[in-house]
C-alpha cells in the first residue's frame, strides 16, 4: 500500500484500520465544496474477490441491510458505490475506541472495569439491538435480524460518549433474497461469542444475539475470557455446553443481583434466557437504578479519551511496522487458522501472509495483559501448519504468533521437505513422547516431513523457546496479522499421498460375556430398541450386526457417546471424503501427519489449516448423527446389550437431541418397508398414549404432533394413510405411524 492519502473515486484514503478476508477498512475524506469534508470509513472488497459473485452478493447484501438500520447506536451506512470495478461502502466514521481496547487496556493496567459502566455498555447495545429485531420492512413485516456476531471489537466508544454496535456484515434476515450461502458463512462468527444453537447448526433468532451480549457483559465484569480453552474445539465445547466456570472463578466478586442478570442471558436453552433485548435491557436500567448508578455520555468519554492515547500510539507502531491489527482473540487458535506476523530482534514487523478471515471488524487487539505467558498455551506443541502457510518468502525472518510466548525463526537451506520445530515439552492434549523423546528429536529440534495442502511447502521452521516467565493461565497474548500475500505452489501434491496404503477401521471390541438383553431386529425394530435405551437414560454398550456389518454404539444417560463401526466407508475421514469436504490426497496427507498431533485426525486436520475447527465440531456431530440413522433403517440383523460398560475410547463430546435423530431414522426408511409395514398392520386401530415418557414434539418431525393428536383408536392404519392422495406424502404418514408406534407414542385400541 502506497503513502497516505491516495485518491479513491471520490474519497481520500488517509488511514488503513483492518484488513480481513473479504475487505479492507481505511479512513477516509470525503470532500466537498469550499473545503468542507467529513471523516468516513471506506469498507472496500479485496481485490482478488472482485470477480467473486458469492462475495459481491454478500457485499451488497451487507450495504443494503445496513442502510435500512438508522438508530443513534448503530454506525451509520451512507453509500454503497465501485471504484475500478471495486465496490465499496462508506460509513460513519467514530473517532474513540473499541471495547476490545478498552479491555485490553485495561488489563494492561491490571484495572477492572467499572461494573456501572459494563452494565452501560451492555445497555446501550441492547437499545440498538432491540431496535435491529424489531426492524419493519417496506412490507410491514418485521425483518426479524438477528446481528450473529456480537463481540467486543464490534462495539465502538467515541470520545463524544456515544457507544454503537457495528459490523452487521455477518447479519441474517428472513428473507429469501438473502438466501444465497458462502461457504464461510457459518463460520464467520468468533468462537468464543457465538451462542450455543450457533455452534451446533441450529436456527438462531434474536436470542442468540443476547447470549452474545452476556458473553461481553460477563468479561466486562471480569476482564477475562468468558470461554478460553488451549484450542478452538474444546472453546466451541464450552459454548456449547454454556460452561461458566469461567466466570464462577473470576466473577464471585460481581453484584449478586448484576450476576443474576448476566448468568439469565448465558442460558443454555434459549427460553430460559431473556426473552428480548428490551426485557434484559431494562433489567440492566433497573440494576443500574436501584444501585443508584446514573451513567451520562460524559463518563464514558472520561474513560475514552484515557486510554486513546495508548490505543492509538499501539495501533500506529503496528500499522507503521507493515502490518494491520485484526480481531483474534480466541484462546488456543491454531496459527495456521490464523495470520502471523514477524518481528525481528531489532523489534522491526516483517510481514507474513495472513489467512483471509471473513468477518471485517475495526482495530482489535487482546485484552489481556502482556506480562507473562498462558503455560497451556506455551506448552502447546507447535504443529506442523502452524507456520506452513504463512511463509511465502525465501529469508531469515523473525515470526511470532503471540509475543509473549514464543518467536519463530525461518531458515532457509535446511533438509528439503523437513520440518525443525524446537518447541517446550507438549500438553496433555499432546503426544505422550518416547523412551528416547519424540520420533526424530535433537536437542528439541523435531524434524517432520511436512507439505501444506493449500499453498506450500516449507523447507525449515525453527521455533525457538522464549525466557520469559509464565503468567496466569488464561491470559492471552496479543495478536497481530498482515496483509494478504501470494503463496508459493505446492512443493508435494496431495495426491502423492494418495498412494500410499489407506487406513483400515480399527478393531471392534471382543466381548466373551453374554449380553444383558439381546434380540432380533426383523420382531424388535431399531427405533423401539435405541428408543427404550434413551428413555430409561441406560448406559452401557449396543452391540448391533447385519451381514458382515458390525457397529458398537455406547451410550451414556440414554444418549449415543461413540459410535465405531468395522465399514472403512464410516471412518471420519472417509466421510469427509464422501462429502466432498478433502480430497482424497489431502486425507491422506492429513493421516500421515496424525502421529504429530496426537494421534487425533481432527487436530490434524486443523492443524494443517485443511478445515476450521468449527467445521470439525459439525462434521463429527453430523457423521455420529448419520451412523446412527443408518442403523435405524436396519430391518434385519441382531442386537446385543451390555449394561454399565464404559466406553474404552477418548470420545468427542457429542451434544445432540438423540430423539430428533429417531425421527430422522423413521423418516429415512425405505419405501419397501414402510409399503410392507402398511400392508402388514393396515387393519391396525391405534390410539395415542396416555402417559408417555417423551412426546412426539421432541422428535422434531413436521406434522408428528398432529399425527398423534388424531389418533383416537377409530381410524385404522389404512384409513389414516389413504387419506392423503399424492403417495409420497402416503408413505410419509406411514413412517410417522412407524416411527409412533415403535417408541410407545401409540398403541393398538
Amino acid at each position: 500500500m502506497g503513502d497516505f492519502p491516495i485518491s479513491f473515486g471520490r474519497y481520500q484514503l488517509v488511514e488503513r484500520l483492518a484488513v480481513g478476508g473479504m475487505a479492507e477498512l481505511f479512513v477516509a475524506a470525503a470532500p466537498g465544496e469550499h473545503g468542507f469534508q467529513k471523516k468516513v470509513v471506506i469498507k472496500r472488497l479485496l481485490p482478488h474477490l472482485i470477480d467473486d459473485d458469492t462475495y459481491n452478493a454478500m457485499f451488497i447484501d451487507e450495504a443494503k441491510l445496513t442502510a435500512r438500520l438508522v438508530h443513534p447506536k448503530i454506525a451509520q451506512t451512507f453509500e454503497l458505490g465501485k471504484v475500478d470495478d471495486a465496490l465499496f461502502i462508506a460509513m460513519e466514521y467514530v473517532d474513540g475506541i473499541d471495547v476490545l481496547a478498552l479491555l485490553r487496556e485495561f488489563a494492561a493496567r491490571r484495572r477492572r472495569v467499572e461494573p456501572q459502566l459494563a452494565a452501560w455498555i451492555a445497555y446501550e447495545v441492547l437499545d440498538a439491538l432491540d431496535y435491529a429485531h424489531n426492524l419493519i420492512g417496506e412490507d410491514g413485516a418485521r425483518l426479524n435480524i438477528v446481528h450473529r456476531d456480537i463481540s467486543p471489537s464490534n462495539v465502538l466508544l467515541s470520545v463524544r460518549g456515544d457507544i454503537k454496535l457495528v459490523d452487521f456484515g455477518i447479519a441474517r434476515q428472513q428473507d429469501p433474497d438473502r438466501a444465497h450461502k458462502s461457504k464461510s458463512g457459518t463460520l464467520k462468527g468468533k468462537y468464543g461469542y457465538m451462542s450455543p444453537e450457533q455452534v451446533i447448526e441450529q436456527s438462531l433468532d434474536a436470542r442468540s444475539d443476547l447470549f452474545s451480549v452476556g458473553v461481553v457483559l460477563a468479561e466486562l465484569l471480569t476482564g477475562r475470557r468468558l470461554f478460553a480453552a488451549t484450542n478452538e474445539l474444546d472453546v466451541l465445547i464450552m459454548v456449547r455446553d454454556a460452561k461458566l466456570v469461567r466466570f464462577d472463578k473470576y466473577g464471585s466478586d460481581v453484584d449478586p443481583d448484576l450476576s443474576k442478570i448476566v448468568r439469565k442471558a448465558l442460558r443454555k436453552s434459549v427460553d430460559e434466557r431473556w426473552q428480548s433485548a428490551a426485557v434484559f435491557r431494562d433489567a440492566v436500567g433497573e440494576w443500574l437504578f436501584e444501585n443508584r448508578h446514573r451513567m451520562t455520555s460524559r463518563a464514558v468519554a472520561e474513560v475514552v479519551v484515557e486510554l486513546r492515547d495508548a490505543v492509538v500510539e499501539r495501533r500506529s507502531k503496528t500499522v507503521n511496522a507493515g502490518t494491520t491489527v485484526l480481531d483474534d482473540i480466541a484462546v488456543g487458535r491454531a496459527p495456521s487458522d490464523e495470520a502471523v506476523v514477524a518481528r525481528s530482534a531489532s523489534e522491526d514487523a516483517v510481514p507474513v501472509p495472513a489467512e483471509r478471515e471473513p468477518s471485517m471488524p475495526l482495530i482489535s487487539v487482546s485484552y489481556e495483559p502482556p506480562q507473562g505467558t498462558d503455560p497451556a498455551i506455551s506448552s502447546r506443541p507447535i504443529t506442523a501448519g502452524d507456520l506452513a502457510a504463512h511463509v511465502a518468502h525465501p529469508r531469515a525472518d523473525t515470526v511470532h504468533a503471540r509475543p509473549a510466548t514464543r518467536a519463530a525463526i525461518v531458515q532457509t537451506g535446511s533438509a528439503a521437505g523437513g520440518l525443525q520445530v524446537k518447541r517446550p515439552v507438549p500438553s496433555s492434549r499432546s503426544r505422550p513422547p518416547t523412551p528416547h523423546g519424540r520420533d526424530g528429536e535433537r536437542d528439541g529440534i523435531v524434524e517432520v516431513p511436512i507439505a501444506d495442502t493449500i499453498s506450500a511447502a516449507v523447507e525449515a521452521i525453527t521455533l525457538p523457546v522464549t525466557d520469559r516467565p509464565a503468567g496466569p493461565s488464561d491470559d492471552s497474548a496479543m495478536r497481530a496479522f498482515d496483509e494478504i500475500h501470494p503463496q508459493r505452489e505446492i512443493a508435494v501434491p496431495p495426491e502423492d499421498y494418495a498412494r500410499r496404503k489407506q487406513p483400515t477401521p480399527p478393531a471392534l471390541s471382543e466381548i466373551a460375556d453374554p449380553p444383558d438383553d439381546a434380540g432380533e431386529f426383523s420382531t424388535t425394530s431399531p427405533l423401539r430398541v435405541l428408543f427404550r435405551l434413551m428413555t430409561a437414560r441406560a448406559t452401557g454398550l449396543l452391540l448391533v450386526a447385519v451381514g458382515g456389518i458390525r457397529k458398537e454404539i455406547y451410550v451414556r444417560d440414554g444418549q449415543p457417546e461413540y459410535v465405531s463401526s468395522n465399514v472403512a466407508s464410516e471412518l471420519f475421514g472417509n466421510y469427509l471424503v464422501s462429502k466432498n469436504v478433502l480430497s482424497d490426497g489431502e486425507l491422506a496427507m492429513a493421516l500421515a501427519m496424525m502421529p504429530h498431533y496426537g494421534g487425533k485426525l481432527g487436530d490434524t486436520l486443523v492443524g494443517l489449516g485443511l478445515l476450521k475447527p468449527l467445521e470439525v465440531f459439525r462434521h463429527l456431530t453430523r457423521q455420529v448423527r448419520t451412523k446412527i440413522i443408518d442403523v435405524c433403517t436396519w430391518n434385519k440383523g441382531s442386537f446385543g446389550w451390555y449394561a454399565g460398560r464404559e466406553n474404552p475410547r477418548e470420545a468427542f463430546p457429542l451434544d445432540f437431541n438423540a430423539f430428533e435423530i429417531l425421527g430422522a431414522g423413521a423418516l429415512a426408511l425405505s419405501d419397501e418397508f414402510i409399503e410392507a409395514w402398511i400392508a402388514r398392520n393396515a387393519a391396525l386401530r391405534l390410539r395415542a398414549a396416555r402417559t408417555r415418557r417423551v412426546g412426539p414434539e421432541r422428535f422434531e418431525v413436521k406434522g408428528l404432533v398432529e399425527l398423534c393428536e388424531m389418533l383416537d383408536g377409530r381410524r385404522s392404519v389404512a384409513d389414516l394413510v389413504e387419506a392423503s392422495p399424492d403417495r409420497l406424502e402416503r408413505l410419509r404418514t406411514g413412517r410417522m405411524l412407524s416411527l409412533l408406534e415403535s417408541c410407545d407414542l401409540a398403541r393398538p385400541s
